[in-house]
């Protein structure tokens, strides 16, 4: 009796052990060797890292979560993918020719989120706003609902929108990553981010000879430009700008390493745009406005079919 007891407190202790635990298998079909990085986005702080080793194309990650996160898969060769993790045993088959298109299973959260992107997906690859934000607001609880508005919803709609929106949200949706983001953004005067319709800073940045540069005196009015935010070190950044190169030849391409100021994450470009992660992508248009910010490189293509319609 003594022995069906203790396996009984076993078993709920382990499964009350699992329910405060996630647990994330990455496969590849084929990969590089290497680590295989997980970034976890539960505060509005710096990200927690993770690093895995590549077994036989795979690898696992585990740990608590206290609420939906977002997270990002960084495979060996810098490529990576977002989703959200939860605590649940969730499968990841990466996508080595769309990584935004990897498969995932076994996360809810994540479900739904691609349930309403794929609800308010048009015919050219790009989004309806107006459902977008309807979506927002029936799901005002949701954790991912304010990346659906960081995303999608900031660069495009009226700051009263895209205010509105925020000002409803409630729930789980105030504990994550993007929220913070908005809340940030919406606090700063003048943020050049809202609605598409104001200008890009002049930002004061530093070259790899040391030599100061200021953004607005690189800017095209002649093409569409990208700033890329990266770091020498960081092997997503050049993978990011390679991918944008390929998107779209004739893009005006201008690279922002913050390591090569001494402040680091003090720059000039960190403070006036609100940097909280690398590589960061911002769309700019001739008329040196902001298009589309916090963007991934293989977006380029639809961004700017959409812009020039």
């Amino acid at each position: 009796m003594k022995r069906v007891l203790l396996f009984v407190v076993v078993l709920v202790s382990a499964q009350a052990a699992s329910a405060q635990t996630f647990k994330l298998n990455v496969a590849f079909e084929s990969s590089p060797r290497g680590k295989v990085t997980l970034m976890l986005y539960n505060t509005d702080t710096l990200p927690r890292v993770m690093g895995k080793k590549m077994s036989r194309n795979r690898a696992t990650f585990s740990g608590e979560l206290s609420h939906p996160t977002y997270a990002e898969v960084i495979a060996p060769n810098g490529q990576k993918t977002s989703l959200f993790l939860e605590n649940s045993d969730i499968n990841l088959l990466f996508n080595g020719k769309e990584p935004e298109m990897s498969h995932v299973t076994g996360s809810r959260t994540n479900s739904q989120y691609r349930y309403v992107l794929e609800q308010c997906r048009e015919g050219d690859g790009s989004y309806n706003t107006a459902q977008l934000a309807e979506h927002a607001r029936k799901d005002k609880a949701a954790t991912y609902t304010p990346l659906l508005i960081y995303r999608y919803l900031l660069p495009r709609c009226e700051p009263s929108t895209v205010r509105e929106l925020v000002s409803m949200l409630e729930g789980e949706a105030l504990e994550s990553y993007h929220y913070q983001l908005l809340v940030r953004e919406l606090q700063q005067p003048g943020t050049q981010t809202v609605g598409g319709t104001n200008q890009m800073p002049d930002i004061v940045f530093f070259d790899s000879r040391h030599k100061s540069l200021h953004s607005d005196s690189l800017l095209s009015d002649s093409s569409y430009n990208l700033v890329i935010v990266g770091a020498t070190w960081c092997k997503q950044c050049s993978n990011a700008k390679q991918e944008a190169s390929r998107q779209h030849e004739g893009l005006n391409i201008i690279t922002i390493d913050i390591d090569n100021d001494k402040r680091l994450w003090d720059a000039d470009v960190v403070g006036k745009l609100l940097i909280e992660h690398i590589p960061y992508l911002i769309l700019i248009d001739r008329s040196k406005k902001i298009v589309a910010r916090d963007i991934r490189a293989w977006e380029l293509k639809r961004l700017l079919k959409a812009e020039n319609r």
